[in-house]
């Protein structure tokens, strides 16, 4: 018997599914604590000054995108626009409950088509623009950090690993943060269905022995 596969794509290389969606997964914490012995700006553009300490905290995760099953490295528009956005909601627990309506045009004023440069992703945070409710103290809105990355940098299955990386400080060892993913079309923004919550207490505050 011989089985022949024939490959059927859509008008103008779109899938026939249309639809947006995106899904994120976390994957793993790190930490890097070192001292700089030099000063200046390194080749990522960080600044460093001789003789300090810095401790920094790292979340990384693992992305997809989707609209209209378009190959989104290749396309060559400007009103697709991916990344996530955490939601730094409470101290207690990450079981609050985001308006969902806020956080899109937090995001929607935020996201940027990312860095000018291959594997550059940009960070804007939208100040107290969202309530949640359900934390420790709803009465106050939180903060949206919103990480937008290039669609060329994605790989030929729309997904990328991605990291975020904090100053390691009691204030943010304290927070369970919601990160959901997005898509912008047209300016209509879509958000993954379930966000993931991280919190960095246990590495911010993990004791190493260094090695004999």
């Amino acid at each position: 018997m011989t089985t022949i596969v024939v490959a059927v794509y859509g008008v103008k290389g779109t899938h026939k599914d249309e639809s947006t969606d995106s899904s994120i997964n976390f994957l793993q914490y790190s930490r890097n604590h070192w001292n700089d012995t030099v000063t200046g700006e390194d080749g990522t553009g960080s600044y460093s000054l001789a003789g300090t300490e810095y401790d920094r905290l790292y979340a990384d995760f693992n992305l997809m995108f989707n609209h209209n099953g378009l190959l989104l490295n290749n396309y060559s528009g400007t009103d697709i626009k991916v990344g996530y956005a955490m939601v730094v909601g409470s101290k207690t627990d990450g079981k609050y409950t985001v308006d969902q309506e806020e956080l899109k045009t937090a995001i929607s004023n935020k996201a940027t088509g990312g860095g000018s440069v291959e594997h550059q992703s940009t960070s804007a945070t939208a100040s107290k623009a969202v309530t949640v409710t359900g934390s420790d103290n709803d009465g106050a809105k939180k903060n949206v950090i919103v990480n937008s990355i290039r669609i060329a940098d994605l790989d030929n299955k729309n997904r990328i690993t991605s990291y975020y990386g904090f100053k390691n400080s009691e204030a943010n060892q304290s927070y369970y943060v919601q990160v959901y993913s997005y898509v912008i079309v047209d300016n209509k923004v879509t958000l993954s269905e379930t966000p993931v919550v991280i919190n960095l207490n246990d590495i911010g505050n993990k004791t190493y022995v260094p090695q004999q």
